[in-house]
């Protein structure tokens, strides 16, 4: 009797471990959907004739930022250490780096403060080699941390979670418990509830069956309780996503031409002050040497019909340059008749652009006309680390709930237009149907990028890239172009109908001087 209650005990646990650990990749969960013992996948139909479904469709990719504040751990044998990153390479390697460059960590100095060791690491740009990892943990055991291979392997691994916070993205799964749930029943009925075995027991008539059903409800009510505690920890982490953040700076950027037209006697009082100011941004921007007030006025000649005038040029003034008495000093003086947004034509944001959409919903809600977006192309030219086997699920997840926030944003006859290469072109193609309607693609136009090509390991060389047009309803429409002069001058003739002008049939019949009229439209696409 003892020995079935400890294979009964053993065997709920080893059905727990299994199915919670087909779930678990690196501190996320990625709900694989399996059905019966081969594990094959499954999805969840709409009854669709074609369905569109990735992996990591019901979750939040969340790009990781740079936290970078000191990082306290207690190894097992009870020392304390406290991980930090010493601030000048850390400011001089973020300001160096490039979106596709790769950054490390280097040990500066190891030292030990009562009973904490701190390790000082310097942040440098290359990629990160296993040398330097051990030089940290060698420093590490030789001021205290302990020198056996046990603790080498748990400074180890807490030096592996400092780089992951900082380096790793993530998932945060949107319904974590409902997905969970579905699959831990699938799991009892198809894994843990073996019906060939339960149908040998019955005719043999052994208590197998009776067993199976304890160990099946057992692994039932204990994988319901873990399932409540982990969806518990990812809505709190999904409610801290959602969640609007604070402006951590706002700046205020504005040219002289319409300081000039909007509050002209401010501007001519501070003109000194705003050259000193920004003389050397100006020239840093390629917009030449401008050392006094007078520099900045350019003189407009007169003619017969108006006399000259003079003013100011369109250079910029950006309030990161001026302490905060002199900001609330231009706004209050640029708003005293206007307001703020009529007097700007625009708003830059530097954000994770998922938080930016979701901070901009209450104020332009329905307001955009147009969106054009230029994702990561997810290219091996330009790789993105995500998560092992999830590039392309990964991928679609960041597209999809960015592309949904900014339809929000978007009028009944906007347009959005994306530009994507032939990696995720197909992919692309159905999201963008799916978030915004079918047929809603108005058309893929080729954008040539590169005459010479991209080589490509199959052998070709590409030399475009696309950009799909999308409709936000049957409403939007796509304007067209002005023709040009020269455009213009072939339509010689004209009739009653209007000018137009004779052209090529250009695979139409079989005579090769073939003529069709072509009418003249002001406009064409």
């Amino acid at each position: 009797m003892q020995q079935t209650v400890q294979q009964d005990r053993a065997e709920v646990l080893n059905r727990l471990y299994q199915f919670f650990f087909r779930h678990y990749q690196d501190g996320d969960f990625i709900v694989e959907r399996r059905y019966g013992k081969g594990g094959a996948r499954y999805v969840k139909s709409t009854g669709e004739d074609t369905e569109f479904h990735w992996a990591t469709e019901d979750m939040y990719y969340i790009k990781s930022g740079d936290i970078f504040t000191d990082f306290p751990v207690r190894l097992a044998n009870g020392q304390r250490l406290l991980f930090t990153v010493e601030p000048e390479s850390l400011q001089a390697t973020r300001a160096a780096l490039k979106p596709n460059d790769k950054a490390h960590y280097e040990l500066d100095t190891e030292t030990k403060e009562g009973e904490v060791i701190k390790l000082s690491l310097k942040y440098l740009k290359g990629a990160q080699t296993e040398k330097q990892k051990d030089d940290i943990v060698t420093a590490a055991q030789k001021v205290g941390a302990g020198g056996t291979a046990e603790n080498a392997a748990d400074i180890r691994r807490w030096l592996g979670r400092f780089m992951a916070r900082n380096q790793s993205d993530f998932f945060i799964h949107k319904r974590l418990k409902e997905a969970l749930s579905d699959d831990l029943d699938i799991f009892i009925k198809t894994d843990v509830l073996d019906v060939d075995q339960l149908l040998a027991g019955a005719m043999q008539q052994t208590d197998l069956p009776k067993r199976a059903m304890k160990v099946a409800r057992i692994v039932r009510d204990i994988g319901g309780h873990i399932i409540d505690f982990l969806a518990a920890l990812e809505e709190f982490q999904k409610a801290l996503w959602e969640k609007k953040k604070l402006v951590f700076e706002t700046r205020y950027v504005i040219t002289l031409d319409r300081l000039e037209r909007h509050c002209p006697e401010w501007l001519a009082k501070n003109i000194a002050l705003i050259v000193k100011q920004q003389r050397k941004e100006w020239a840093e921007l390629g917009l030449g040497d401008y050392a006094k007030a007078a520099a900045c006025i350019r003189k407009i000649p007169g003619d017969l019909a108006t006399a000259a005038s003079e003013h100011y040029l369109p250079l910029p003034v950006d309030t990161r340059n001026f302490d905060s008495a002199f900001k609330w000093a231009l706004l209050d003086a640029v708003t005293a008749a206007t307001p703020l947004d009529d007097a700007l034509d625009g708003i830059a944001i530097n954000s994770d652009n998922w938080q930016a959409l979701n901070t901009l919903q209450d104020k332009y809600r329905d307001q955009a006309r147009a969106i054009y977006i230029d994702p990561p192309y997810n290219t091996d030219a330009g790789p993105i680390d995500y998560k092992n086997g999830y590039r392309s699920a990964s991928w679609m997840a960041l597209m999809d709930d960015r592309l949904k926030l900014g339809r929000r944003l978007m009028r009944d006859d906007g347009v959005l237009c994306c530009t994507i290469d032939d990696y995720e072109q197909k992919p692309l193609g159905m999201l963008l149907e799916r978030v915004f309607g079918e047929n809603s693609i108005a058309g893929v136009v080729s954008i040539r990028i590169n005459p010479s090509g991209r080589p490509k390991p199959s052998g070709f060389a590409v030399s475009h890239e696309y950009g799909f047009f999308v409709q936000n309803s049957p409403d939007s429409a796509l304007d067209r172009l002005d023709r040009t002069d020269a455009q213009m001058k072939r339509y010689k003739e004209a009739d009653e109908d209007g000018s137009y002008m004779w052209e090529l049939f250009r695979k139409r019949g079989s005579s090769p001087n073939a003529l069709r009229a072509v009418p003249f439209t002001t406009r064409y696409m």
